[in-house]
């Protein structure tokens, strides 16, 4: 989701967005769901049956017309909460609304009217009303101040039915109670539609954050990382196969082509070999020119993380084999080798990579040299691990450099069968 800041202007008449898309937006999330509308209406129905059994307790007014508007109101709350499922969208609730508390208000000044109590109570009753809707029931500006026209004509229509004598000052009390309601809805509005705008736009830039995140870095590292476990440099210390390639002959290509055409061909190369890798579950903590590195068996578990790294070393050849590329053709050589390490945050307080440290990755890095262009070179111990479903050809015990024992070191060929697909 891409949200501009300019998404978060408002018209300050209308209270709407002036993008259509947040407009939208911002109607379906405040929607309430038929659960809700259906408890608050069920909730009305309450109020109005009580309400009106006191009003007739507390007042000198015929008991009937009580009575019977408030089992009225009632009822239009229950032919509402019947209808509410139809109701699934933002402009229909709230017309909904404001239709049922128009009514109300019509309901209180009518009640007021016929029981001859227009003068004590007419004025009170609509105020109460006319709260209740706007702040209460949150209803949009634009409808607030609709209702507060009906109400304030409907108020002089039955005032001079009625004969009420108090008119002016009622009036004059309804209207600024009116005012200061519709006034509260506009703040009440603007500052949710602000708090919406906010949190798209935030969310937004979460989002964004969250994708260049995952680019810079493989998803199960990246995961790990924003769950916590970056926070404090160092690791732990747990076996993993490790996996280097690099593009043979790419350095002497890079001298005779442009750095454009040389940037586009190792993407080209990347391309087929990162999915390889994450194919199989390996976590690629980094690159460097021409070369790859990933781990397996972090930051996730995989208790099968040799073979897991041979398969994707495998699929790496063949994926890079079937690209289509005019002119030389670099090929990778990988090194795998299997022991323990250290994995986790290395770096300072100010930067810092996710990494695999230990001899294990040292001496995958020496297998990777030793490899010839297309060849997959196994540690003894990544072979021991693979078992007789490894295919290979064995290299001898080369004295590999900064080693100071020999390494039985092995070509992999294929692997079976069962060991090919997971």
């Amino acid at each position: 989701m891409r949200v501009s800041p300019a998404a978060s202007d408002i018209d300050r008449r209308s209270l709407r967005f002036r993008d259509p898309e947040t407009e939208a937006a911002y109607r379906r999330a405040a929607t309430v769901d038929d659960r809700e509308m259906r408890t608050g209406y069920v909730l009305s129905i309450g109020l109005w049956l009580v309400g009106g059994a006191l009003a007739a307790a507390a007042t000198s007014a015929p008991a009937g017309p009580i009575y019977a508007i408030a089992m009225g109101m009632a009822a239009a709350n229950g032919c509402a909460a019947l209808v509410a499922g139809k109701t699934r969208t933002y402009e229909r609730q709230q017309l909904l609304g404001a239709g049922l508390n128009v009514l109300a208000g019509l309901a209180v000044l009518g009640l007021a009217a016929l029981t001859d109590t227009f003068d004590e109570y007419a004025a009170p009753a609509l105020m109460l009303v006319a709260v209740f809707a706007f702040l209460v029931l949150r209803l949009r500006f634009a409808l607030a101040l609709l209702a507060s026209l009906l109400y304030i004509v409907a108020f002089l229509v039955f005032a001079v039915a009625a004969g009420a004598r108090a008119t002016a000052l009622d009036l004059f009390l309804v209207s600024a109670t009116l005012l200061v309601a519709t006034g509260a809805t506009y703040v009440l509005e603007e500052r949710h539609r602000q708090l919406f705008a906010q949190g798209r736009l935030i969310a937004a830039l979460h989002h964004q954050v969250d994708a260049m995140f995952r680019r810079y870095l493989s998803p199960d590292v990246a995961s790990a990382l924003l769950e916590g476990g970056g926070d404090v440099l160092g690791g732990e210390l747990v076996e993993a196969t490790i996996l280097f390639a690099d593009l043979q002959g790419f350095t002497s290509l890079s001298e005779k082509s442009d750095p454009h055409s040389v940037v586009a061909l190792l993407n080209a190369y990347f391309e087929a070999a990162v999915p390889a890798i994450f194919a199989q579950g390996g976590s690629v903590v980094g690159f460097a020119g021409d070369a790859v590195m990933a781990i397996f068996n972090a930051p996730q578990r995989q208790p099968d993380h040799a073979l897991r790294a041979a398969r994707a070393a495998l699929a790496l050849q063949a994926a890079v084999e079937g690209l289509r590329i005019e002119g030389p053709r670099p090929r990778f050589r990988v090194g795998l080798n299997t022991g323990e390490v250290v994995v986790g945050s290395i770096g300072s307080h100010d930067l810092r990579n996710f990494t695999a440290i230990g001899d294990a990755t040292n001496v995958a890095a020496r297998l990777q040299t030793y490899a010839q262009p297309g060849q997959v070179v196994l540690g003894d111990r990544t072979y021991a691990q693979l078992g007789a479903c490894a295919e290979v050809v064995p290299l001898g015990a080369p004295a590999l450099k900064g080693k100071t024992e020999p390494i039985a070191v092995y070509q992999l060929l294929a692997l079976c069968r069962e060991a090919e697909n997971p």
